[in-house]
């Protein structure tokens, strides 16, 4: 009972900046698992699954289900590419990918703002321009990315997000080299 009194107390405190966030990252969650959907799986369970999904990552914006939404939309999304038979559109990727991102941020600043927080409209204008800015710039290269690529030879289906994979590993890999061979401010 105790449990119970203590959830309602922190839902009664709940600021609307948090929320806001929160519900950015449920709707986000949910667009890019039903953009990544193949048509046929739209309807079913797998959406629910989703759906939940992008729920709890929402209701815990820094927990595992985060990514768990994260990896299972882009595994739908290449599932899906290859059932189409390498059909799907340059929008929805560019839509599934901003949706990723979008929720990604915001669930790292829900992640560091608590429920009961007032956050000021400059702190969430701030945080939207930058986001929409890194959407706008990612949106316009992949779409010159895939316009000089039409030309190309047509390549295997899974040789670009595999090196995409290998990228990112390897970006991830430096920045955590720097971050610890750096030395921390205000340490003793």
């Amino acid at each position: 009972m105790n449990n119970l009194t203590a959830l309602a107390r922190a839902l009664a405190r709940t600021a609307p900046g948090p929320l806001l966030l929160r519900a950015i990252v449920l709707a986000t969650g949910v667009a890019a698992f039903g953009i990544a959907l193949p048509g046929s799986l739209l309807t079913g369970p797998m959406m629910m699954a989703g759906a939940v999904l992008a729920a709890i990552a929402a209701i815990a914006p820094g927990g595992p289900f985060v990514s768990m939404v994260q990896l299972g939309t882009v595994v739908l999304w290449l599932l899906g590419t290859a059932m189409d038979g390498g059909g799907r559109s340059t929008t929805a990727l560019i839509s599934v990918a901003c949706a990723l991102y979008l929720q990604h941020s915001a669930c790292a600043l829900a992640a560091a703002v608590p429920l009961d927080a007032v956050v000021l409209p400059a702190v969430l204008l701030r945080w939207f321009t930058r986001t929409a800015g890194v959407m706008l710039i990612t949106g316009v290269l992949g779409v010159v990315v895939v316009t000089l690529s039409e030309g190309a030879k047509p390549s295997p289906l899974l040789v670009f997000p595999l090196l995409g994979v290998v990228g990112a590993i390897l970006a991830a890999g430096i920045l955590a080299y720097l971050a610890l061979r750096s030395p921390r401010r205000g340490a003793s």
